[in-house]
């Protein structure tokens, strides 16, 4: 992906274009497949091309501890402060919140340049939901985090990004709400058959998120709901359908 002319071929496809990420790329494949994409806009597609829907994430957004965050609310002005200098070898979760930072970071310097084409990111923090890809083992699954979007919702926002003029040139931090542990176990316990006695109960009904936590500002993400027409799902069915997943994948573990 970091070859020229790598994209070339497919971009001379109908819009629009879908550009899957691999989740072992980090650094230098990220910026570089990243530009590779955008300088094949500009050979192949560039009379045709009139926005490029950048997927981020709001690890290009966050601190993740390398700054205070007591009741910081991040907007899409934040940038994550990580330096290349600061990732040992070795830290691959830095190395992978750092390739989401350079890699839109090199997306917005490339459009800068003077293009026929508008640049848009959406920022999700994590996305639950039900799984696409094929996960044989529950080991390997992310680790979560308390900021809330829904696969769903995510990919209609990438839709409704395709069309909605004022869209353009700006960063979305597209964020449904907060989610804690707690939260997900109640919904668990209470509305998937079976996960009652596999998931912790915890205190059901407490709000064990930190008074100190960061937050995002959701101000843009209620934007795009009222006027791009964004409809979330609620929350309840996210983590049922996603409950009943990971009991059939637990399930297919035992055969």
């Amino acid at each position: 992906m970091t070859a020229p002319g790598a994209f070339d071929e497919a971009l001379k496809s109908e819009p629009p274009l879908l550009v899957h990420g691999g989740k072992q790329d980090f650094l230098e494949p990220a910026v570089k497949g990243t530009t590779e994409v955008l300088e094949g806009i500009q050979r192949v597609a560039a009379n045709s091309v009139k926005r490029v829907i950048f997927t981020s994430s709001f690890a290009a957004v966050g601190a993740f501890g390398r700054e205070d965050e007591t009741r910081r609310v991040y907007t899409e002005q934040d940038w994550n402060p990580v330096e290349l200098d600061q990732i040992a070898e070795d830290d691959k979760r830095l190395a992978y919140l750092a390739s989401k930072k350079f890699a839109e970071q090199a997306a917005w310097d490339f459009q800068k340049k003077g293009v026929n084409w508008d640049l848009v990111s959406l920022n999700p923090p994590m996305v639950y939901g039900p799984l696409v890809h094929r996960v044989s083992n529950s080991a390997d699954f992310n680790e979560n985090m308390y900021a809330l979007t829904r696969t769903q919702g995510l990919a209609r926002a990438h839709l409704l990004a395709m069309d909605v003029a004022e869209a353009g040139d700006n960063r979305f931090i597209i964020c449904a709400g907060t989610v804690t542990s707690q939260q997900i176990a109640d919904i668990f316990r209470l509305n998937v058959l079976g996960a009652e006695v596999k998931t912790p109960k915890g205190m059901p009904g407490a709000k064990t998120l930190d008074a100190d936590a960061y937050t995002a500002d959701t101000a843009k993400a209620e934007k795009v709901e009222k006027v791009w027409g964004l409809k979330w799902t609620d929350m309840r069915d996210t983590f049922k359908d996603l409950g009943k997943q990971l009991l059939e994948i637990e399930a297919a573990e035992g055969q």
